[in-house]
């Protein structure tokens, strides 16, 4: 899961150590500092800053002076400038190509002038990069490429200019999700040899944001695809509860954190006024499990078994009842992610981070993760 949409310059030595990732939401500013001690990646600090609705939507940096003020704020907080940056999936594209046999100097031409295939935007109009996930036998290779407008890059490079931040590296928040959740890409004989990995696990991971949510599929360690689900957050299921039950916005918000779809008796007022968005998100869900399942595995014939579990992330995504409730309809398991599982001092471990906020970090703990190996 490399998969580092943009690379600038290797990070000067006395920061080698040391790895920031900073993830920017249309509500908020994360970040993870993480750094080596004793050869070990270890916490060194973390944070959030609120934004103020309209500096960034849906992805889009709408005003980049007050967001370079915002970040300002975050590079006080840090010991050193070098970040690695997320950017947002609302505008960008992830996808699997099948490449014909040739030289390996010759595939970045190659996926270029399949681009405007896979994405409804001119080729001339992205910046993009590309994995091998497998060189089969015949030569021919599968490969995972990311891709997002270069406008809505330079928009993210700008805001951190204005702050004193220096990105080493920007991917796709689906990338680095996918890092900090699943263990690193397998490299099984199987693989080498050209040979099938059907066997190989998928998973659909589902990021819960305040705003929407971001629906990947993983295979074999490499992000197949991933899309937006706008009208789907936080604080859509808050406003729900609220003009259902006509409580007040803070009541609302309290009984979706401590009751949700809890199908308890005393709760059945609640239950059925959040079923509407809930089938909605399992809708949608299904879908992308179908699509994989059907016609990605089957049609185009792409590494991988079928979505064999669907993992629950972001800071929205403690929803009492939901996993439960996803569970019964997709018929697979569904679990919460484990957001420090790649971090080695924590993983079984006490978590630094009390375990509902953290969830809400995961973009940030890859970023770094990735940071920490540039």
């Amino acid at each position: 899961m490399r998969s580092t949409l943009l690379r600038f310059f290797p990070p000067p030595a006395y920061l080698a150590n040391h790895a920031a990732g900073v993830d920017i939401s249309d509500r908020s500013i994360k970040y993870i500092m993480l750094a080596y001690v004793n050869g070990v990646p270890c916490l060194k600090s973390y944070g959030e800053q609120p934004l103020t609705p309209g500096i960034v939507e849906r992805g889009k940096v709408r005003d980049i002076a007050a967001l370079g003020e915002e970040l300002k704020k975050i590079r006080a907080t840090l010991p050193v400038s070098a970040v690695v940056l997320a950017l947002p999936e609302e505008h960008a594209y992830a996808f699997l190509l099948s490449i014909p046999p040739m030289a390996r100097r010759d595939l970045r031409a190659s996926i270029e002038l399949q681009l405007e295939n896979q994405i409804p935007v001119p080729a001339q109009s992205v910046i993009f990069d590309y994995d091998i996930i497998q060189e089969r036998a015949d030569g021919a290779y599968e490969v995972e490429v990311a891709a997002i407008a270069r406008e809505d890059v330079s928009e993210y490079i700008n805001a951190c200019t204005h702050a004193g931040l220096m990105p080493q590296a920007l991917e796709i928040e689906a990338h680095s999700v996918a890092r900090a959740l699943l263990p690193a890409s397998p490299r099984s004989a199987a693989a080498d040899e050209g040979e099938s990995r059907t066997d190989i696990e998928t998973a659909l991971i589902v990021d819960m944001g305040r705003t929407r949510t971001g629906l990947t599929v993983v295979t074999a360690g490499f992000v197949a695809f991933t899309s937006t689900v706008q009208g789907i957050g936080g604080e859509d299921i808050t406003t729900v509860v609220q003009k259902n039950l006509r409580i007040s916005r803070d009541i609302a918000e309290q009984y979706k954190i401590e009751r949700g779809l809890s199908r308890a008796k005393e709760n059945r007022d609640l239950f059925y006024a959040l079923i509407p968005i809930a089938s909605v998100l399992k809708d949608e869900i299904l879908k992308r499990c179908e699509y994989w399942n059907i016609h990605e595995r089957k049609e185009r014939g792409a590494t991988g078994g079928p979505v064999s579990r669907i993992i629950l992330t972001g800071g929205q995504s403690t929803l009492p009842g939901l996993d439960e409730y996803l569970a019964e309809h997709a018929g697979i398991p569904v679990e919460l992610a484990a957001p420090w599982r790649n971090v080695p001092r924590f993983k079984g471990g006490v978590p630094p981070i009390p375990f509902n906020e953290s969830l809400g970090y995961t973009t940030a703990i890859g970023l770094a993760l990735r940071g920490l190996h540039l």
